[in-house]
């Protein structure tokens, strides 16, 4: 990417994590320097790794959509699909990095080894962004294991289950004394396995893309 349309891009956010301060939004204005740490640390890797621009780009989308649009600005409520859609690129470009690590440290591997490396480095990043999630939301208070409503649930703790699993619809739920309709709140359980699943997803998108392109070292 060209350097000034790369810092121009950083400007933008860190006036935008001004105008997060000067309205008291302090966790939103980590967030935006977080993305403009994660901008440098892409613009350093696009040197040393010496990957393509179009990947480049596709990181600097990633970063931008997901913190700023996603986590700043709501964008993962207001757009239901976007979580999906960060998680799976998130998981390509990650995969995308793996192929680069053993191509800067020259390394010499079968090419079914490459593809067992690719996606185990993948899944090893997600499995750690969800320890992240999990951490920051006990830690600080946050949601990003966004909460599920359930309408239904397999059990063999029901009283009538009889030790066997059995499926049953939820219509209310009780907390603190109050009812709420429509189902039981899940705390980020189908969440998280939504996550990991589309990080699978993205992984093999670009393992698939990576064998058909002849990329095997």
């Amino acid at each position: 990417m060209d350097k000034k349309i790369g810092n121009l891009i950083k400007l933008v956010i860190l006036a935008n994590l001004l105008w997060q301060l000067i309205n008291g939004r302090v966790i939103a204005s980590f967030i935006c320097l977080f993305c403009i740490i994660l901008l440098f640390a892409a613009d350093y890797l696009y040197v040393k790794l010496s990957y393509s621009l179009v990947f480049q780009i596709i990181i600097y989308l990633f970063l931008i959509s997901s913190l700023v649009g996603g986590e700043v600005y709501d964008l993962y409520y207001k757009v239901w699909y976007l979580d999906i859609i960060s998680h799976i690129m998130s998981s390509f470009i990650v995969s995308g990095l793996a192929v680069y690590v053993i191509k800067w440290l020259k390394g010499s591997m079968n090419k079914w080894l490459i593809l067992i490396f690719i996606f185990s480095f993948a899944m090893m990043i997600a499995s750690l962004w969800e320890i992240t999630e999990f951490t920051i939301d006990r830690v600080l208070n946050r949601n990003m294991q966004k909460d599920t409503m359930i309408t239904e649930i397999t059990s063999e703790l029901f009283p009538d289950s009889f030790g066997k699993p059995i499926k049953k619809k939820i219509n209310t739920a009780m907390i603190n004394g109050n009812i709420y309709m429509n189902g039981y709140i899940d705390i980020g359980l189908i969440d998280t396995m939504e996550d990991i699943i589309c990080a699978v997803i993205g992984s093999l998108i670009f393992i698939l893309i990576y064998i058909k392109r002849g990329f095997l070292i």
